[in-house]
C-alpha cells in the first residue's frame, strides 16, 4: 500500500483523502436513492446519520429524521424516534428530547436502549434519582431472557 509521506500525527493524509471520497460517494448514493424513492424511511434515516456524522449539520439531520418518522411503519418507528431524541438532546432541546424518549418508552418499553437514553436525559435535566431508576430499568431489561 502506498502511503503519503505527509501525515497528521500518525494518520496519513492519503487515508483521509480516500475516506473523504468515500463519504462523498455515500452522500451521493443516498441522495440518488431518495430521488428514486422519496418515501423510503431507511434512506431518510441514513441521510440523517450522514449529516450528523459527516457534515456535523444538525438542521438537515433533524429534517431527514422527521421525514423518516413521517414515512416509517409502526413496527420500525423506534429507530428514527431514538435518532430524533439523540439529535434533540445534542441540540440542547432537552424537553423535546424527553417527549421523544417518553414515546419510545411507551411504544417499545422492553428495549433497554430507550431506558439508557431516558437515564442520560434525567442527568441533563438535573434529576439524578430519575437517572438511577432509568439506569436500573435498562440493566434489568438488558439481562432478562
Amino acid at each position: 500500500a502506498v502511503v503519503s509521506t505527509q501525515s497528521t500525527g500518525d494518520f496519513p493524509l492519503r487515508e483521509l483523502e480516500l475516506v473523504s471520497k468515500d463519504v462523498r460517494l455515500l452522500g451521493a448514493a443516498i441522495d440518488a436513492g431518495l430521488r428514486m424513492d422519496p418515501n423510503n424511511w431507511v434512506l431518510y434515516h441514513l441521510a440523517a446519520m450522514y449529516h450528523r456524522t459527516f457534515t456535523f449539520d444538525l438542521g438537515p439531520a433533524m429534517e431527514c429524521t422527521r421525514r423518516a418518522l413521517a414515512t416509517v411503519d409502526l413496527d420500525n418507528r423506534p429507530v428514527p424516534l431514538l435518532t430524533l431524541a439523540n439529535l434533540l438532546h445534542q441540540s440542547r432541546s432537552i424537553p423535546d428530547a424527553m417527549v421523544a424518549v417518553l414515546e419510545l418508552l411507551v411504544t417499545d418499553p422492553n428495549n433497554y436502549l430507550h431506558h439508557i437514553e431516558a437515564s442520560v436525559l434525567q442527568v441533563a435535566i438535573g434529576r439524578p434519582s430519575g437517572q438511577f431508576r432509568a439506569a436500573m430499568d435498562a440493566l434489568t431489561l438488558a439481562h432478562s431472557p
